[in-house]
């Protein structure tokens, strides 16, 4: 069987077996009995074509998460089996190594190889010969991709997000098909040639105002044993009541400066200080109660028997009474959807649900900051919008939130401002629109928009969610009827 099939596991850490990089990849070469020479010349190419030529000599778990996702994946490529299956293999990876790795998937095929994808990601199916759409353990439905993914009593059903960009040119009133910006862009100048003389700006950043909550100046941090910097120099602050998205490739310091933020990791050089006063002068439990920080890998931050000890942790070590902590597990269990499971071991759960098992465990105490890395990885679409739209209440009445994230429209949706990082340094800050409607900030930092904003961009509209490109449109293509 190991000759005929393989998968990438969804909790991807599980299958890293090795010492190093270049092991981790050698090791199905060697139990396949593959010629040394033709195994080193593989190697070769996928240390290469996934940027850890570098890294061939470190041990995976110095990895970022993206990083070893990426290992993972291609342990079991470069085997090029017949049948290969992976499991949410993307859900760590920015939007560019998403698409490398979906080309480099596409190579295998002229090949004869089949590959089988379980994913939550409505753009990752695209590209797919079939979809199959399951429910209770049973295929609700299967198709080609158009007929899958224009069916919106379908897409609600099984809690699908619909494709962004012909979602926005049926609302427009085009014919409903899976549009690409650049077909997108025939239509609407077949319509109005005019709309693409028009030219926004993107507005100004509305968080530059607000009063500082917390500050970085000359913030650096190196791992140890390691010569190159996470973070260097980075000076910035975040103002009380904003919410950010950071983003940047697999490997570029985000989650590093998640870590420095919380107080998880003492910086290597330069000050954090919140309402002014260093961080490291607060005691553990004031600084429970200004800042939380949910793990990318929710195995990293689970340690109780059941969800209920799991969750209550926070509220007893700040000493809240046991009624107390009871009322409180169980508003926090309703607002991630996890009622029913409060006695269950956590361990056993889905891993999207031990990730809301997390986030519940620090939205329990409802801190003045909170830090989610990744909070939608392993989410079906219903869930990603609770957690979205809650975190968005939160934010409304005043609560700080900084989203680490490789998706682009939550970024867009529901931040009012985007930090860009690259190599550990920031490489792009501003509002939403400011970022993501110029492209070549994200490309700089080796990052993609998505189609939707990409079409925006062609356009020169100037905005990036969805209802605003939709009213700009519909007013410019009114004026131009009048």
């Amino acid at each position: 069987m190991a000759a005929l099939s393989g998968l990438v596991l969804q909790d991807f850490d599980a299958g890293l077996l090795t010492h190093s990089v270049e092991q981790e990849l050698a090791f199905g070469l060697e139990n396949l009995r593959v010629p040394r020479q033709e195994g080193l010349k593989r190697i070769e190419f996928y240390l290469d074509i996934l940027g850890l030529q570098k890294r061939r000599f470190d041990p995976p778990a110095t990895l970022s998460g993206g990083q070893r996702q990426l290992l993972a994946t291609a342990a079991l490529l470069i085997m090029q089996l017949p049948v290969m299956i992976f499991d949410e293999a993307t859900s760590d990876l920015d939007p560019t190594m998403q698409a490398r790795l979906r080309e480099l998937i596409g190579r295998l095929r002229p090949q004869g190889s089949t590959e089988l994808f379980v994913d939550q990601r409505t753009e990752n199916a695209l590209t797919a010969d079939e979809i199959w759409v399951f429910e209770n353990g049973s295929i609700l439905r299967s198709g080609k991709p158009e007929d899958i993914l224009l069916d919106d009593d379908l897409l609600g059903r099984a809690c699908m997000r619909p494709p962004e960009l012909p979602e926005l040119m049926h609302r427009l009133g085009f014919p409903k098909k899976l549009y690409r910006p650049a077909e997108a862009l025939r239509e609407i100048r077949t319509f109005a040639p005019s709309l693409l003389t028009f030219k926004s700006e993107p507005a100004a950043d509305a968080g530059q105002f607000r009063s500082p909550f917390m500050e970085m100046i000359a913030l650096g941090y190196s791992y140890t044993g390691h010569e190159a910097k996470a973070l260097s120099d980075i000076t910035l602050s975040i103002g009380r009541g904003e919410s950010v998205a950071i983003l940047g490739c697999n490997g570029s310091g985000k989650s590093t400066l998640a870590k420095v933020l919380s107080g998880i990791y003492a910086p290597s050089k330069g000050t954090v200080s919140i309402d002014g006063r260093p961080i490291q002068h607060y005691k553990r439990h004031e600084l429970a109660q200004l800042v939380g920080y949910v793990y990318q890998n929710p195995d990293q931050q689970i340690f109780a028997a059941t969800v209920s000890e799991e969750v209550s942790f926070g509220p007893r070590q700040l000493g809240f009474s046991r009624t107390e902590c009871r009322s409180m597990v169980s508003d926090a269990l309703t607002m991630l959807g996890l009622q029913g499971i409060d006695q269950r071991d956590p361990m056993l759960l889905t891993k999207g649900e031990r990730h809301r098992v997390c986030i519940a465990s620090v939205l329990v105490t409802k801190p003045q900051m909170l830090i989610l890395d990744e909070p939608t990885k392993g989410l079906d679409y219903c869930h990603q919008l609770k957690l979205l739209d809650l975190l968005k209440r939160l934010n409304d009445i005043g609560h700080t939130i900084v989203i680490i994230t490789h998706s682009i429209w939550v970024a867009a949706e529901y931040c009012s401002r985007v930090i860009v990082m690259r190599d550990g340094v920031i490489a792009g800050d501003g509002s939403t629109q400011q970022v993501l409607a110029h492209p070549s900030i994200l490309e700089g930092a080796g990052l993609r928009s998505t189609d939707l904003i990409g079409f925006s961009n062609l356009l020169g509209l100037g905005v990036v969610r969805m209802s605003e490109i939709e009213s700009e449109l519909r007013m410019r293509m009114a004026a131009r009827k009048a």
